[in-house]
């Protein structure tokens, strides 16, 4: 349906049984926007919904990256990478680019992702969809609108190596408020010229080398060498993944300082919420639980963890 002079619309005739759920889809400025899903309590026969939307732009000049995590885990000949980045969209107005993307010209590239050469295996999972991602010249490319406000991205890549070390070569497309490399593991060592040493820290009852740099320009190219590369296996660092990630991605409303000083002092509850996420992973990996139901169920747990370290931030700062 279209919309009236004022945006109202309405739907009729629909089954309002409790087992159904609808969303509503709006297209406005080249840019299409979705409400929650929408169902009906017993008895129920109506529902009111509001979609918001906002003036497009094809210019990205208040898009910038607030946080990027780099996490890395060593297995044998090759880097386990998934990258958690914070984007943030300053201004009033959507962002929905202005370059056709050749593979489907209905689209237009919004978001560039830079990679290593050599990755492979490229998986994405939050604010990133199938529909929307094409592949680029080193890299990939999102075509989903920006909206006013924070968009978080999550996906991961494989690098083949050659033991013992490693130069990864990380480049910064957008102006970069902080950059953080964590490294899985308690024996290899990195070093970088473009990054400042921060030491070990625990994340998920593992530990991670850390090396971060604040304010980093676009196009930046950031060089970290490894050293010490396993040679075998690592289970471990497998097992943890799902977990670092929950708690990076968590800690994404905090700050990375925040998120530090509050992962010296987990407390019994944390932990037990850390634990309830790698066994929810676990049991997802093994087809043990629908999909739908693990990500609800990831979600929550996630939610409860923030909530608890913005409580204990509020507390100790």
């Amino acid at each position: 349906v279209n919309t009236d002079a004022e945006g109202r619309f309405a739907f009729g005739n629909l089954a309002t049984a409790s087992t159904y759920s609808y969303t509503v889809s709006v297209t406005y400025q080249d840019n299409e926007y979705q409400s929650e899903s929408i169902t009906f309590a017993s008895g129920e026969t109506a529902k009111t919904v509001e979609v918001t939307v906002y003036e497009s732009t094809t210019s990205d000049e208040n898009v910038k990256v607030e946080a990027n995590y780099v996490v890395i885990f060593p297995e044998k000949g090759q880097l386990q990478v998934r990258e958690l980045v914070r984007i943030v969209n300053t201004g009033d107005h959507t962002y929905v680019g202005s370059k056709v993307m050749e593979a489907d010209p209905t689209k237009k590239e919004t978001l560039r992702f830079l990679l290593p050469d050599s990755a492979r295996e490229l998986s994405y999972d939050q604010g990133l969809m199938e529909c929307c991602v094409f592949k680029a010249e080193q890299g990939f490319v999102d075509t989903m609108g920006v909206l006013p406000g924070v968009k978080e991205i999550d996906f991961g890549y494989r690098l083949p190596y050659s033991p013992p070390q490693y130069d990864f070569l990380k480049t910064v497309a957008y102006p970069t408020d902080d950059l953080v490399v964590l490294i899985h593991g308690t024996g290899v060592q990195a070093t970088s010229s473009d990054l400042v040493e921060e030491g070990p820290t625990d994340l998920g009852g593992d530990q991670f080398l850390v090396l971060s740099r604040a304010d980093v320009g676009k196009d930046t190219q950031i060089t970290t060498t490894l050293y010490g590369l396993p040679q075998g296996d690592s289970q471990k660092a497998l097992r943890w993944a799902g977990t670092t990630l929950a708690v990076l991605a968590a800690g994404f409303g905090l700050g990375y300082p925040i998120l530090r000083r509050r992962q010296k002092r987990a407390g019994g509850e944390d932990r037990q919420l850390l634990l309830e996420l790698a066994s929810l992973d676990d049991a997802f990996a093994a087809g043990s639980i629908a999909e739908e139901e693990y990500r609800r169920l990831r979600a929550e747990k996630k939610e409860q963890l923030l909530q608890q370290w913005r409580g204990s931030s509020r507390d100790n700062l």
